[in-house]
């Protein structure tokens, strides 16, 4: 499931997460997540990623960072509320990378 999670189905990677969270200690609902997850992948399995490359792109990189965006001015003596966030995302021909 992590391989159609990671490489061909990002519509599934929140549902793959919750249940990965229970691997150590599974329970019947997670197995029943887990096989309605695979009869989604089954039943749409015509899906998924389409990629058509660009030849006209080449290599293209966006980056986005929120630097402590949830830091509390009223606060200042929890450090724990600065919380900083970054991603990026990297394509070649309009394919994408990471």
């Amino acid at each position: 499931m992590n391989y159609f999670e990671k490489c061909t189905r990002p519509n599934v990677s929140y549902a793959v997460h919750q249940c990965a969270r229970f691997v150590e200690e599974p329970k019947v609902e997670h197995s029943k997540t887990i096989r309605q997850i695979v009869r989604y992948i089954h039943g749409t399995r015509e899906g998924g990623l389409i990629i058509k490359p660009d030849q006209q792109k080449g290599l293209e990189v966006y980056v986005d960072a929120d630097f402590a965006g949830t830091w509390d001015r009223e606060d200042t003596s929890n450090k724990d509320t600065a919380r900083s966030r970054h991603g990026y995302f990297i394509s070649y021909n309009g394919v994408p990378i990471t």
